[in-house]
């Protein structure tokens, strides 16, 4: 298999500290793809999910 066939948008899930993040930087790197964690869209500082409120 080749990098070429596995799209523009491909996920990485595994346990922590498994090298999800290090796996994600080479292969954004190879073929020219922006890495999103889940966790920047998501998670808030402390740990707050966005879209909710704070009481």
């Amino acid at each position: 298999m080749k990098f070429s066939d596995l799209g523009n948008r491909i996920c990485i899930m595994g346990p922590s500290n498994s090298g999800k993040s290090t796996l994600a930087n080479a292969i954004s790197i190879k073929c020219n793809l922006k890495v999103v964690h889940l966790d920047q869209l998501f998670h808030l500082p402390k740990y707050k999910l966005a879209g909710t409120s704070c009481r």
